[in-house]
């Protein structure tokens, strides 16, 4: 996924790349994002977007605040039933998993990755 304007781009020569990766079970039903985005001596804000899968993949850097005082945002849902899961990393450390399936069902799936490598 692009960064919005004034978000940290993904910069591999700093300490900790956040990544937020989700994975569904096709490449056409809308996955529903809310996740943080970084922004230059700040606080993060939480951004919503849509997009498709069968992955989808924000990376940025934290260039904002170092002191976290509220875990990162990061949860996806699926527009229809089905398989959905979601990862967070920093720094390549593994953070948080979470995986929806429920065979039959007829609500959509919602994955919550939110977290923070400090907390």
């Amino acid at each position: 996924m692009p960064i919005a304007d004034g978000d940290c781009p993904a910069d591999p020569s700093s300490p900790g790349v956040v990544t937020f990766v989700v994975a569904a079970d096709d490449d056409t039903t809308p996955i529903e994002l809310s996740y943080s985005a970084f922004q230059p001596g700040g606080d993060p804000v939480v951004r919503t977007a849509s997009a498709v899968g069968p992955v989808v993949m924000v990376m940025q850097s934290n260039c904002g605040s170092t002191t976290a005082s509220e875990p990162w945002t990061f949860t996806a849902t699926s527009t229809t039933p089905g398989s959905l899961s979601c990862d967070m990393y920093y720094g390549g450390k593994h953070v948080s998993a979470d995986a929806a399936y429920a065979e039959g069902s007829t609500e959509p799936s919602t994955v919550d990755c939110s977290g923070h490598p400090g907390m």
